[in-house]
């Protein structure tokens, strides 16, 4: 069901095998289809968990040294690791 409350989510989306995007939206599919459009490549929802600005801040921060440009950084093992551990699978 997707998200239709106001309460921001910070979301990793990337398509298979690419780049890892590291965003913040309030309804995370509906950005995901966006994403898809603008990019034309089969981007998925890798994980998301609560929080606003300063949580995405806190994984640009993070992940500095793994940034390519803007909200987009390499698929390195710590950013896996992270999602991992957001899906419970860590």
């Amino acid at each position: 069901m997707p998200r239709t409350s106001y309460v921001r989510q910070v979301y990793f989306a990337a398509a298979p095998g690419g780049p890892i995007k590291i965003g913040m939206a309030c309804d995370t599919e509906r950005r995901v289809r966006e994403l898809r459009k603008e990019t034309k490549t089969d981007i998925r929802l890798l994980a998301e968990t609560s929080g606003g600005s300063f949580i995405e801040g806190m994984y640009h921060r993070r992940f500095a040294a793994d940034r390519l440009h803007g909200e987009w950084f390499a698929r390195t093992p710590a950013i896996l690791a992270e999602i991992a551990r957001l899906n419970g699978e860590a």
